[in-house]
């Protein structure tokens, strides 16, 4: 159900990705650091994938596609949904073989008949809104995808380095919403947690370029505990248990 009280959040990120969408792969891909981001996140997401063997994936907010061009090699079929046209234009252009198609919609009112879907992937996302509002999307997930279906989901973390992005919070520093403690818990009753990856621990991006070997065996330590848990981000693997 279409939260009203969101709008304002949502017609800003509206205009700030609008803005930001021409130069959105450069400013966060490029150079050696964001080409090590973009190999961990499609490490992690052809990982989780695998592992349920969806024929089809509708991943919001898709952005410029990056999901989708992740998931080339495993003829997982990809439908595109963004809030901002602009994004999507992005995606339009990068054309990844496996775009099954694009819709402009909200995350809160999904354009999808109940049952619908067997996989969700929705990455970078939830930081964008504080915790009272991130059980409407919730929600809309649970509606749409079928009895024993997939979620795969981001969470920036508070318990980076220990509790490293908490303190920035506490001086003062911008920063994202973060997970919370207990909010897996609260927030998704009803599903089973299949799996969880950490997405890059304190300096392995560094370690990464002077050792081309450090990279896997901290992709290999980032699906383990307790160091799943250190790292920048959570990646979930979610079943929907109830209806």
């Amino acid at each position: 159900m279409l939260d009203m009280s969101q709008e304002p959040r949502k017609s800003s990120l509206r205009h700030d990705y609008t803005a930001i969408s021409s130069d959105y792969d450069e400013a966060r891909f490029s150079g050696w650091s964001g080409e090590f981001l973009s190999r961990a996140d499609a490490t992690i997401v052809q990982e989780l994938v695998a592992l349920v063997h969806p024929s089809v994936v509708a991943d919001m907010p898709i952005g410029t596609g990056r999901v989708a061009e992740y998931l080339q090699s495993s003829n997982v079929q990809v439908i595109g949904c963004d809030l901002t046209l602009a994004m999507l234009d992005r995606t339009r252009k990068r054309n990844p073989p496996n775009l099954r198609g694009l819709v402009q919609c909200d995350a809160s009112s999904l354009p999808f008949s109940d049952n619908s879907l067997d996989c969700i992937t929705c990455l970078r996302f939830f930081h964008l809104f504080p915790p009272h509002e991130r059980h409407h999307f919730v929600s809309e997930f649970e509606r749409v995808l079928r009895p024993g279906g997939y979620l795969i989901v981001s969470f920036t973390n508070g318990w980076y380095a220990g509790g490293l992005n908490w303190i920035r919070k506490a001086i003062g520093q911008r920063t994202v919403f973060f997970q919370y403690r207990h909010e897996m818990a609260r927030l998704f009753r009803g599903w089973s947690v299949l799996a969880l990856r950490g997405n890059f621990l304190p300096f392995q991006r560094y370690l990464s370029k002077c050792a081309p070997l450090a990279e896997r065996l901290g992709f290999i330590l980032t699906s383990l505990p307790p160091f799943n848990r250190l790292c920048w981000e959570r990646f979930y693997l979610l079943r929907l248990d109830k209806k």
